[in-house]
């Protein structure tokens, strides 16, 4: 693989790299020591990927995956269209799909309890949403691979860049939907919420907090990612790499939070015991 050493994008996407997986290796070390040793749980496989953790593990992972294909995709090599580049892209689609499911899966697990609370007439159909939006996952997944397969056949290929083009816009689409959808959830439920209600409902209001960062966040990503599509701009997919990190780091930051809470939630029931 050859760096065009005269830009720095090859080199910013193995820092993110770097990062992404450095991330990663925290976030197991949260789970394995916080939330399963100091628990006294039995460590394996089910008390670690537990449903919200496999999830986060699973983002992270797909986007150390993405960064590490845009490095060979900024190499001098690789930076045209060819099979090589579409075969790299197949892969990275895959990536991205991922990526993008199991963060709309993982928001919507955790606020799901909200949605029924601040607007329970349309928590069926975002929970119908939920069970229709792997099919287009899948569709942007196969297109991917079909290009690789009809490379060299002009026709079909033509065909599948237009609904390359169509697809992750429909995706686009919906997961916008589903933050505006979540943004106006957590405002309206921190708004109704008094103080003593607050006091109660710690994890709710946790959510909403985080809940309303990483929205905000994802909205600067899919502005990048628009941008990069429309202009073929390498500064804007790094900025969007650096908002998807910090999305991340928010998302790892509010289990966290919840961990502490439950700690002290713990302490403090054991304190009034003893008194």
């Amino acid at each position: 693989m050859d760096f065009n050493t005269s830009k720095p994008e090859p080199y910013i996407a193995s820092i993110m790299t770097a990062v992404s997986v450095f991330l990663l290796l925290g976030l197991i070390y949260f789970i394995i020591v916080c939330e399963i040793y100091t628990r006294e749980k039995e460590l394996s496989l089910k008390t670690i990927f537990t449903p919200f953790s496999s999830l986060l593990i699973l983002m992270i992972t797909c986007q150390t995956g993405v960064y590490a294909c845009e490095i060979f995709a900024f190499s001098e090599k690789a930076y045209r269209w060819t099979r090589e580049y579409a075969e790299l892209f197949a892969v990275q689609t895959w990536f991205i799909v991922l990526q993008e499911a199991s963060y709309l899966f993982y928001s919507y697990l955790r606020a799901a309890p909200l949605f029924e609370d601040v607007f329970p007439r349309i928590a069926p159909a975002l929970a119908l949403g939920m069970k229709l939006m792997p099919i287009l996952f899948v569709c942007q997944g196969v297109i991917g691979v079909a290009r690789v397969v009809f490379f060299d056949d002009p026709e079909p290929f033509e065909i599948i860049a237009q609904c390359d083009q169509f697809i992750p816009v429909l995706i686009a689409v919906c997961m916008l939907t589903f933050d505006i959808t979540s943004l106006v959830t957590f405002t309206t439920f921190l708004k109704r919420t008094s103080v003593a209600e607050k006091m109660e409902d710690k994890q709710f209001l946790i959510i909403s907090h985080h809940g309303i960062a990483a929205v905000v966040v994802c909205f600067l990503i899919i502005v990048c990612y628009a941008i990069t599509a429309l202009f073929g701009s390498a500064d804007a997919l790094l900025l969007g790499f650096l908002f998807s990190t910090i999305m991340y780091l928010l998302l790892f930051r509010m289990k966290a939070q919840e961990r502490i809470r439950s700690l002290n939630g713990s302490t403090a029931h054991r304190t009034s015991a003893s008194v």
